[in-house]
């Protein structure tokens, strides 16, 4: 029934624009995909969404992971359907009860825009301010014989800007002269995030079976730990009859 399944339909319109460098709003912000866009949820059933209206406040990409979690019933849902507890260190954000209307607090108020050891930049948000460090505009590619510190040494501190995103929305003006104290604050919070980072997928070693394949047209997942593929994993493939994109065969593959 196609009215049923509308009128149960919870829908997230989320955007990642493409990096078109000639274009004025592409200026410092390399590696900024999807933070100068809108995003917009829908929903016909009041049951699901009450809140209509605009919001400034932030949420990030990752926040949709614990909301949607919460929109389906909440972790205890979860624990209850699956036996399995909440994964640990999520950097996820629960926006539900702001995006619902319950309270009208902003749930996020800062966040880490980017940190890229290749180019060595960074960007932070926090409230209206964002900080941008090293040279937004330099481009390249992760070589994979190459070793990118993953610490302070990794982003080029000496080159920073510092903007009012809110009343500056084009970052035109530069307030770094101003709140000197303030660039401080936000490139000690990038370096608590420089602690926490894991490699980067360029310098992980090969795993075998874990890319794309005939036989498995998808990336398989792998301990981080070790590096290797988890024993028990059991993966289907499904063969595809790409003239009448139907599912003639389905192959568990045991890895």
């Amino acid at each position: 029934d196609t009215h049923l399944m509308w009128s149960t339909t919870f829908l997230i319109q989320y955007i990642h624009h493409k990096k078109k460098r000639k274009q004025w709003y592409q200026r410092r912000v390399r590696g900024e995909g999807g933070v100068r866009v809108p995003a917009f949820m829908y929903s016909s059933n009041p049951d699901i969404l009450v809140r209509r209206g605009r919001t400034a406040c932030y949420v990030h990409i990752s926040d949709w992971y614990e909301t949607l979690v919460s929109v389906a019933g909440g972790w205890g849902a979860y624990t209850n359907a699956t036996g399995r507890l909440r994964p640990n260190h999520v950097d996820s954000i629960d926006q539900w009860e702001f995006l619902n209307g319950t309270t009208d607090e902003c749930p996020r108020t800062e966040l880490l825009v980017h940190i890229d050891p290749v180019y060595r930049v960074a960007g932070y948000i926090r409230g209206e301010f964002k900080v941008l460090f090293g040279n937004q505009n330099i481009h390249g590619s992760c070589e994979k014989d190459y070793f990118y510190p993953l610490d302070e040494s990794g982003v080029d501190w000496s080159m920073v800007h510092l903007y009012n995103i809110m009343e500056d929305p084009s970052e035109r003006v530069d307030l770094r002269d101003l709140y000197p104290e303030l660039v401080e604050e936000l490139r000690a919070a990038i370096v608590g995030y420089l602690h926490e980072q894991e490699p980067l997928q360029c310098q992980l070693s090969t795993v075998e079976n874990a890319y794309p394949s005939i036989e498995v047209p998808y990336y398989l997942p792998f301990e981080f730990l070790d590096g290797e593929i988890p024993a028990f994993a059991t993966y289907v493939n499904a063969t595809l009859d790409l003239d009448n994109s139907t599912v003639i065969e389905s192959v568990e593959i045991e890895v």
